[in-house]
Order: C-alpha cells, then sequence, then structure tokens
C-alpha cells in the first residue's frame, strides 16, 4: 500500500517536477535500439503490478489529474487492461477537473489551470478512449492562451515560457488534432535560441543545459518535423556526460548532479530518438535501477534504496519502456 504521508506532498510536486512519461520518442523502434540490462537488476513484472493497481483502492482515487497520468501510463506499459469502474472515476475525476477557461487543474478543488495538468488531462481522456467527452475547442483556447511572444508557452497564462511547458502545450495540441493551428517557425526560433553552444537545451537562454529542457526540445521539434534543427552530435554528447557514477542520469552535467528516475528517463528517451542509446553505459545503469527499485513491494524510489513511491514508480516503469524491457504497445501519443 502507498505511504499516504506523502500523496499529498507528491501530487503537488508532479506539477512542478514536469514529466511526459507518455509521449517517449518513437523516431527509432524500441526493438532497434534495445539494451540488455545486466543480471544485476532483477525485475518482477507481478511485483510492480501488484504496486500499481494497490493504488486503485486507495481513498479519494484517483486523487489528482497527474496521479491519474501516472496511473493510466503505467498500467498501459505494463500491459494491464483497466477495469471499467476504474476507467469510470478516472474519467469522471478529469472532467471534473476542467476549469471554465478550458484548462484543468490538478484537481476540482484548484482553481487554476495549467499546462502540465491540461497535457496529462488530454492525455489520459485519449487514452481511454474518452476525448469526446469534452469540448477540446475550449481547450485549445485554454492552450493558445500560455502562449507567449518569443514563440515559447508558459505554464500558465503570463508566465514565461520554458521548454518543458511548450512540450505540453505543443503536445497537447497534437493529441487534440490541432498542432495545424501552431505557429511552427515561431516556437522552432524560441527553441532554436535555447540550444547550448556545448550541447543540450537550457531552461533560458544564457544557462547551462538540462536533462529535462532537452527532452522537452527534442520531443516538441519532433511533433514539429524540426529536428533538422538539432546539433545531434553535441546534444548526445551532452547526454553521455550527464550519466554519473551511479549509473543514473541527473538534471544538469557537474558533481553535485543528483539522478532519479525521472531524469533518467528524459536521458534515455532523447538518447533514443537521437539514434544513440548505445551510449548509455549498461553497466552503471543497470546497478543504478537494482539501487532505485524494491523486490519487496515491486516500485521504484527516487533515491539509493528509499521507499518505493508512486510517481518515482512511473518514471522507473517508463524507464523500462525506453530500453525495451517492457513494450508500452498500448500507449497512444
Amino acid at each position: 500500500m502507498i505511504n499516504k504521508k506523502w500523496i499529498g506532498i507528491l501530487s503537488l510536486a508532479l506539477i512542478i517536477m514536469v514529466a511526459a512519461l507518455g509521449c517517449g520518442s518513437k523516431s527509432q523502434s524500441t526493438e532497434s535500439q534495445k539494451i540488455k540490462l545486466t543480471k544485476e537488476f532483477k525485475y518482477d513484472n507481478k511485483k510492480t503490478v501488484e504496486f500499481i493497481e494497490s493504488f486503485q483502492i486507495e481513498k479519494g482515487f484517483p486523487l489528482s489529474v497527474t496521479y491519474s497520468y501516472c496511473y493510466v501510463y503505467s498500467m498501459k506499459a505494463l500491459g494491464r487492461k483497466i477495469d471499467d469502474k476504474y476507467q469510470k472515476k478516472v474519467i469522471s475525476f478529469i472532467k471534473k477537473s476542467q476549469k471554465k477557461d478550458g484548462g484543468f487543474a490538478r484537481d476540482q478543488n484548484t482553481d487554476r489551470s495549467d499546462a502540465y495538468s491540461t497535457y496529462c488531462a488530454v492525455w489520459v481522456l485519449k487514452n481511454l478512449n474518452a476525448l469526446d467527452q469534452i469540448d477540446t475547442s475550449k481547450v485549445e483556447r485554454f492552450i493558445k492562451s500560455c502562449t507567449n511572444k518569443d514563440g515559447g508557452f508558459g505554464f500558465m497564462p503570463g508566465q514565461e515560457s520554458q521548454p518543458i511547458n511548450t512540450y505540453y502545450n505543443v503536445a497537447a495540441l497534437q493529441m487534440l488534432g490541432k498542432i495545424s493551428n501552431v505557429n511552427r517557425s515561431s516556437i522552432i526560433k524560441y527553441l532554436n535560441m535555447l540550444q547550448v553552444d556545448q550541447g543540450g537545451f537550457s531552461l533560458r537562454k544564457g544557462i547551462p543545459a538540462s536533462v529535462q529542457s532537452t527532452y522537452a526540445a527534442l520531443q516538441t521539434y519532433k511533433i514539429l518535423d524540426g529536428l533538422a534543427n538539432v546539433n545531434k552530435e553535441k546534444t548526445v554528447a551532452f547526454l553521455e556526460k550527464d550519466q554519473m557514477k551511479d549509473g543514473g542520469f541527473g538534471y544538469m552535467v557537474g558533481e553535485t548532479n543528483i539522478t532519479n528516475p525521472e531524469n533518467t528517463f528524459y536521458a534515455l528517451s532523447s538518447l533514443r530518438l537521437l539514434g544513440a542509446l548505445d551510449k548509455a553505459k549498461v553497466g552503471p545503469l543497470s546497478r543504478f535501477l537494482k539501487d532505485r527499485y524494491s523486490p519487496g513491494d515491486g516500485g521504484f524510489g527516487d533515491v539509493y534504496y528509499g521507499n518505493s513511491k508512486y510517481p518515482s514508480t512511473a518514471y522507473g516503469i517508463s524507464c523500462l519502456v525506453e530500453l525495451g524491457v517492457l513494450r508500452g504497445s498500448e500507449i497512444e501519443n
């Protein structure tokens, strides 16, 4: 069972930590870039399924739009069918979280819509074949309100552009079938400005590259058919440097880098999109996953042999999808 003491904290943190589990790149097939982890990492699919499904009986399920996203993504990645009664609960919860401006908030008690919750809501509804249950034109209107003059998108209307929020908004429009309505050249110009000479992409101009911003930029370029703008060689080199001694990937390159399943997913997905998944060091990566995985309950934690957490487990599962350990064939991007 999930420790309820951290559920509320992590629900809110999920909106800030931002992630895009469901849209791992598909430019190269998983099979063609499949990495075989060492025997150090012993994965128990049955235990992991049990950990994810234990969430279904929690009071207040699914707790938030972002937790709904983690739940549906994980179930589909694990090849599990979601029972109709749980699907209905998730869909009903998400519909109640839509605000008058057309966007979605983390739950019905939160006043303001945001880009991440809106992306998560659209992704879940699409993957549960329920997009027809909302007015998608209102969602599009909210997303457009997050657009800035520099070509990027903010977390909320009026907030500064960031690559991750640009990705969330662009990806949501793609899922809604509205991608042709964006200013493609303006968005690409914004992303080009954030490409760092040493490789990778930064949160804003003039600061070092981060793995999250690099992931977001690459995914957005992919949607807009703009990957030709990426310096592949330097970006791959940046991602290689970001793999730390413990085998995981951190937010930025450096000795103080803190590794976790979230940033490791960003890096692995980016390497796979660039056709360079083989650049990840398999031995250290296997040890990292072993150290973050709990054979006892099947979940993943953020820190070395830490307690299993629901968001971290979803990111751990997404790493296994990127590596080809799990197929993730049920996921619609």
